[in-house]
């Protein structure tokens, strides 16, 4: 049975509750809005499954020296909705036009809540496209990924490198041969609960319902962030990274994740 002591030993990949057997672990979140495994002890059938799968416990061992490239879309427009050079846009579109496949990423739901879901249509990229410096609920996804590839269906999966990481202890190997992953270089997740506060101050302020949120536009090119939020009413809010609220504790590092302090996946 999986305990979290220390909550910078819990990245929060959900791995654990989506290897159980018996269905006995949720994810709920803490007072700062993270997300960490809570046991049914009465159902649980100690079977040790959520402990093998658990990636800070079972940190992937680097292999070699990576090879580095350098990569940038070659569609303008694509690179400016994009937050670096639009790469994760020209995978996901082969995944999905030439093996038919489907690509799992973070996009946020109606209530603009980050989570994991697959899009099957690269007219849906712009859903998943660009940065976003929330921690993502990766909630049911990995069992979907493992059914999909068991069926035979190709799969792109971008994430954190503790969620990537996550996902292959969960899958243990299998079914692997058509699983793609992109993971992001990271710098911290910042907390759900922040984010949801953050939103809910700006809709009152504007008296709108957010429709868009881009965390580093290109309002000044490369290397300067701006937010940039979108409301129903039509109005746009548009602060660089020194001052919008949101940037600046992601900067900063004032509302990451514990465990990102000491990052097992770096």
């Amino acid at each position: 049975m999986i305990t979290i002591d220390e909550k910078h030993k819990c990245c929060g990949c959900s791995a654990c509750a989506s290897i159980c057997p018996n269905n006995c672990i949720i994810m709920k979140p803490d007072s700062e809005g993270f997300l960490y495994p809570h046991i049914d002890k009465e159902q649980c059938i100690e079977c040790g499954m959520c402990e093998k799968v658990c990636p800070v416990l079972n940190t992937p061992r680097k292999q070699g020296e990576p090879k580095s490239i350098i990569i940038r879309n070659n569609n303008a427009s694509v690179v400016e909705e994009s937050t670096s050079g639009g790469a994760f846009s020209s995978f996901a579109t082969s995944i999905i036009e030439d093996e038919n496949g489907e690509v799992y990423g973070a996009l946020f739901d109606k209530d603009n809540k980050l989570v994991h879901k697959a899009i099957n249509k690269t007219s849906d990229l712009y859903l998943l496209r660009g940065s976003k410096y929330v921690q993502s609920d990766t909630n049911n996804s990995f069992r979907e990924v493992k059914e999909k590839l068991k069926a035979g269906k190709s799969i792109l999966f971008s994430g954190t490198p503790c969620q990537i990481a996550g996902l292959k202890n969960y899958l243990n190997g299998e079914y692997e041969e058509k699983l793609y992953c992109i993971d992001i270089v990271c710098r911290g997740t910042p907390s759900p609960k922040v984010w949801s506060e953050y939103v809910s101050h700006m809709e009152k302020k504007y008296n709108s319902k957010i429709t868009r949120a881009l965390f580093r536009n290109k309002t000044y090119g490369y290397h300067a962030s701006t937010m940039l939020i979108e409301f129903e009413n039509g109005k746009v809010y548009k602060k660089s990274g020194r001052v919008d609220p949101m940037m600046r504790l992601f900067t900063r590092e004032l509302c990451s994740r514990p465990s990102c302090s000491e990052c097992a996946f770096k």
